[in-house]
């Protein structure tokens, strides 16, 4: 690849972590499945056996967890290496924020208010319809519940 095609892989994979972003906060999550690659992986301590497998199971689970949230998720920072025609890889710092109008049980242990700020580290391909996110981690190092710090996650 040249550096000119390498340039616009990295612009083409910045526009698909964007429309991650505002994807999932306008809860748009079937507009969210089309920056996944159907066979998408989902790193996640959350999840039986540390993953979650394949685009429809990611949706249905951040579908269940977002229910009657607000969300925003703001990202920066990609450090982003083509590693061949089709494959990529990155790193973006991130901040999330979730909101829940009522207190009500969550997977964040959160009553009303959950933030976290971290690292995404994800794996890309590219697939005919462009670049994919083919897996992805998140990985918080600060986390905050109803304004609380939480100290080990």
């Amino acid at each position: 690849m040249n550096d000119v095609d390498r340039l616009i892989a990295i612009e083409d994979i910045k526009r698909v972590k964007a429309h991650y972003c505002r994807a999932i906060d306008e809860k748009k999550l079937e507009e969210w499945r089309d920056v996944f690659c159907a066979d998408a992986v989902a790193l996640t301590s959350h999840a039986e056996g540390g993953q979650i497998v394949g685009v429809d199971a990611l949706i249905e689970m951040t579908a269940r967890v977002l229910e009657g949230a607000v969300t925003v998720h703001h990202i920066h920072a990609p450090e982003i290496d083509i590693l061949s025609d089709d494959g990529a890889v990155g790193i973006w710092a991130m901040e999330d924020r979730i909101y829940w109008p009522v207190e009500r049980p969550n997977f964040f242990g959160a009553k009303r208010q959950f933030r976290g700020a971290g690292f995404y580290r994800e794996k890309y391909r590219r697939t005919a319809a462009g670049w994919r996110i083919s897996q992805i981690q998140l990985v918080r190092q600060v986390l905050e519940r109803d304004g609380e710090p939480v100290i080990g996650g």
